[in-house]
């Protein structure tokens, strides 16, 4: 159940017409895990919703870097202001993560002082206010990283590469991960997360509308803008476009992390 969390944290799709994650599964240690651009359409406005993994290979940011060049505006998931201990945990946990299994992390690698980028989530502290002045509580990183990291042998002094001495753990964790993430409903389902409710979740129904409220001044306008947020934020946004009046038009896959040698899938 832990590890399900944690992989809500990386990327935070529904099992409907859209799907925004996909793992093309090839051997215990070999696969792909993919995630989508899904294009949506009302007159002359476009709507990209930029699906992403928090931490994946570099090649597959510099990819979703180039879709972000092409739109006009780039409306952006960053839960910002000081967060304290919860947000020092999250991000120390996504970062130690990233380096064990050899992948990136998103905040180093996309350019987030590009002019096109608009910050669109809520901050630190409105969350707080919609939890009642209650904080956070931070995410048992320790606990969690035993799970599923190698711990040193005794007397043996924990290295950067902790996957060193095997690497094939490190391709079959990847393959492991990629599929759970290659299937967010089911793991929003067991949080209970797959049709949020929008007047008490703050995970995803909460941050959804504001990035919704600062969008919608540009909703009548023509031209090409974009929704840079986790996979897991994807299928509340398409429904509320949806609703709406946007239909769905197109949808272009992106390889986020590749284990081992595989034949690279193309969905365009």
């Amino acid at each position: 159940m832990q590890l399900i969390a944690l992989c809500v944290l990386f990327a935070a799709q529904d099992g409907g017409p859209a799907a925004f994650t996909r793992f093309a599964y090839e051997d215990f240690d070999r696969g792909g895990l993919y995630t989508a651009t899904v294009t949506f359409r009302r007159g002359d406005t476009e709507v990209e919703l930029v699906s992403v993994v928090h931490v994946a290979d570099s090649t597959y940011y510099r990819e979703v870097q180039r879709e972000l060049s092409g739109c006009d505006l780039v409306f952006f998931e960053l839960v910002a202001g000081t967060g304290g201990e919860s947000a020092g945990a999250l991000s120390a946990l996504q970062q130690a993560a990233g380096q064990a299994l050899q992948l990136s992390f998103q905040l180093d690698e996309l350019d987030y002082l590009a002019p096109n980028l608009v910050h669109s989530d809520l901050s630190w502290d409105e969350i707080l206010d919609l939890l009642g002045g209650n904080p956070l509580p931070p995410p048992p990183r320790e606990k969690l990283l035993d799970r599923f990291l190698p711990r040193p042998r005794r007397g043996q002094e924990r290295r950067d590469d902790l996957f060193a001495d095997n690497p094939e753990l490190r391709r079959s964790l990847k393959v492991f991960l990629g599929q759970l993430l290659g299937d967010i409903p089911a793991a929003l389902a067991l949080l209970d997360l797959e049709n949020p409710d929008e007047r008490t979740d703050i995970l995803i129904s909460a941050r959804n509308r504001r990035a919704m409220d600062v969008l919608a001044p540009h909703l009548d306008k023509p031209g090409r803008v974009a929704l840079l947020w986790g996979a897991a934020h994807m299928p509340d946004f398409a429904r509320r476009l949806a609703r709406l009046g946007f239909e769905r038009t197109g949808q272009r896959w992106h390889l986020a992390w590749k284990i081992g040698p595989i034949r690279e899938q193309r969905w365009f």
